[in-house]
């Protein structure tokens, strides 16, 4: 072969080679963006996103991938306006209008979708996402019946989406049918087993009927799709919390704290182990983190007085245990906390005022009744005690100790026979229990029995 051909031949190897080698911007970014999402780094994710848009402005596919990801964390902003761009470059209908439809219901635009989106027909795809959207739109306004034939007619047009099959399941929950809910959350995983929307809403599912299993396989399933769902993340570290797995629960919060630093619910649940874990000091500062917004939780108020009083700040305890039982003056773990840091602090009359009231509302568990019951019998009250206890009995039949308790409480009282009574029922739950056998021996000897 001629020199000059060698060197033509090398030159083209050469560029193949070059060319093959050059990595677009526009793609580099989107790889990128990848990368982000799976380790959960949602806001990394995003300015990717937005590098392959201005490299590559005319693509509909980083258009939608933009849309996509704003949607994931609250930016519905962007997302309306890269849904409508990347409609407008020819992205597919049915999948850009139900990203359309969720940024319009994510921005709280709901008579705007209305106005904007009337009801189609055609492309029968289309038109089911635009009914969807337009039901949870008008479930928002509480127009329930219309929702109702929007979620119907969404389903007519386009029963194997995902999305139809969930706008008819919040019709579903709003009217109280939850079989029928869960039916289509089923159907919409069926339509799309990675529906990180499906995988979460029947892991709600799941969780409320005490399956705390299978809502953490669920929800594994949901992050594996999409790693920053905090949501996800945080419900099933209250699943495996439930289960008792609390370095499992440990790794789901921080995973959602890498994606949302500093999410006040997050912060939550981890206070809430650090407490589990007997981390006192842990738990203190990271409910400082989440500042004056612990109020909002429905326990947050009862972590700060255990996390207070475990510390030795009995003032500041008192104060959360109070504001807690001031919100939640039926909870009886709440008034038990109060009357125990009353009890601490030297004032045992004022925790017998305590769990009396919460007596009188008839809110009263056995716990209570038991710490009364003995507050009672220290306050020389015997025949108040003894009726605390028999309330305590009836709520715990098979509770040695409350019988036990019940047993010498009658006893104080005179009650001979009713003492024996709950002495053996203790001994034939508990026969070694010391209690009982006391009960059973000093009454034998007010009848003269030695």
């Amino acid at each position: 072969m001629p020199p000059f051909l060698n060197r033509n031949r090398s030159a083209f190897l050469a560029g193949l080679l070059g060319a093959a080698l050059i990595v677009f911007p526009a793609d580099a970014s989107m790889e990128r963006a990848r990368q982000a999402q799976a380790r959960g780094d949602l806001r990394a994710a995003q300015i990717e996103l937005r590098n392959a848009v201005r490299a590559a402005p005319n693509s509909a596919e980083a258009r939608a991938a933009l849309a996509e990801a704003s949607l994931d964390l609250g930016d519905g902003d962007t997302a309306e306006k890269e849904a409508r761009a990347a409609l407008e470059r020819g992205y597919d209908r049915a999948a850009g209008t139900a990203l359309l439809m969720r940024a319009y219901i994510l921005l709280r635009r709901y008579d705007d979708l209305l106005r904007e989106f009337p009801a189609v027909s055609e492309p029968a795809a289309v038109g089911g996402q635009v009914a969807a959207g337009r039901a949870m739109a008008q479930l928002a306004l509480r127009r329930v019946d219309e929702a109702r034939d929007s979620a119907a007619e969404a389903i007519r047009l386009a029963p194997q989406s995902a999305q139809t099959q969930l706008a008819a399941a919040a019709v579903a929950i709003t009217a109280r049918d939850l079989a029928g809910a869960e039916a289509a959350i089923d159907r919409a995983l069926a339509a799309d087993p990675r529906s990180v929307d499906a995988l979460f809403r029947k892991a709600q599912f799941q969780f409320g009927r005490g399956e705390f299993e299978p809502a953490a396989a669920t929800l594994a399933r949901a992050t594996a799709v999409k790693p920053g769902q905090v949501g996800a993340r945080l419900l099933r570290a209250e699943a495996l919390m439930r289960l008792d797995r609390d370095a499992d629960a440990r790794q789901e919060v921080d995973a959602a704290l890498r994606t949302a630093s500093g999410a006040p619910p997050a912060l939550m649940l981890r206070a809430m182990l650090q407490a589990r874990a007997n981390d006192w000091r842990e738990a203190d500062q990271t409910l400082q983190q989440v500042g004056g917004r612990v109020a909002e939780f429905p326990q947050g108020l009862m972590l700060v007085a255990i996390t207070k009083r475990a510390l030795g700040q009995m003032a500041q305890a008192e104060d959360a245990a109070r504001r807690y039982v001031a919100r939640q003056p039926e909870d009886p773990r709440g008034v038990r906390l109060l009357a125990a840091i009353e009890v601490a602090g030297g004032r045992p009359a004022d925790a017998v005022a305590t769990l009396r009231a919460l007596v009188r509302r008839g809110a009263a568990d056995a716990l209570a009744l038991e710490m009364l019951g003995q507050l009672e019998v220290q306050a020389g009250q015997p025949q108040a005690a003894a009726e605390a206890l028999r309330r305590a009995a009836q709520l715990a039949p098979t509770n040695a100790d409350v019988l036990a308790r019940l047993a010498a409480a009658r006893l104080a009282t005179g009650d001979l026979t009713g003492s024996a009574e709950a002495a053996e029922g203790a001994l034939r739950l508990a026969p070694d229990q010391a209690g009982a056998r006391a009960a059973l021996a000093l009454g034998a000897l007010a009848s003269g029995d030695v």
